[in-house]
């Protein structure tokens, strides 16, 4: 009897270390799967602030492209405008390199008529002085013929009335 009990108390004693193995096998698993489900509530509000992240990041992405769009359709407005401003320059440069130009023709021949109205008058000065000198030249003449009429005698007085122009 004594191995009966010697083999029952081997199995006795086998079977309390397997059942506390077993028992410590189950705590052990109780322990992993508490900590698994606090691993998965974490994990899930991780995901949630994840998820609330993400949206918040689209809606501020889908913001900041929205202004973007509209600072590159700004931009597009400026540039256009800027276009036109430049071409208005440009216009106006043209205009007013070609109002320099009529400018410095008129200038030019302002210029050319001045002088030409200076030689005018100076020719005219000249031909004033002529004309003094030649009236001056005649009235001299003219007493110097009423001079020679006085002093001739008939027969070169009636020389002179037949050849008036010879004398004048």
């Amino acid at each position: 009897m004594q191995k009966n009990e010697e083999l029952i108390l081997n199995i006795n004693n086998r079977l309390q270390a397997v059942f506390e193995k077993l028992l410590q096998t189950i705590n052990e698993t109780a322990n992993q799967l508490e900590h698994a489900k606090a691993t998965q509530t974490e994990l899930m509000q991780e995901s949630f602030k994840w998820e609330h992240e993400a949206t918040d990041l689209t809606k501020c992405q889908e913001e900041l492209q929205e202004r973007f769009d509209e600072e590159v359709r700004a931009r597009e407005q400026i540039a256009l405008e800027l276009t036109k401003a430049e071409n208005l320059i440009d216009g106006y440069a043209d205009e007013k390199s070609l109002m320099e130009k009529q400018i410095q023709e008129k200038t030019e021949v302002i210029e050319h008529l001045e002088q030409e109205l200076l030689r005018t008058g100076n020719k005219l000065q000249e031909l004033e002085a002529e004309r003094q000198h030649l009236q001056e030249e005649k009235e001299l003449l003219f007493r110097q013929k009423d001079a020679m009429k006085t002093d001739a005698g008939p027969i070169e007085q009636r020389m002179y009335f037949l050849e008036p122009s010879k004398y004048v």
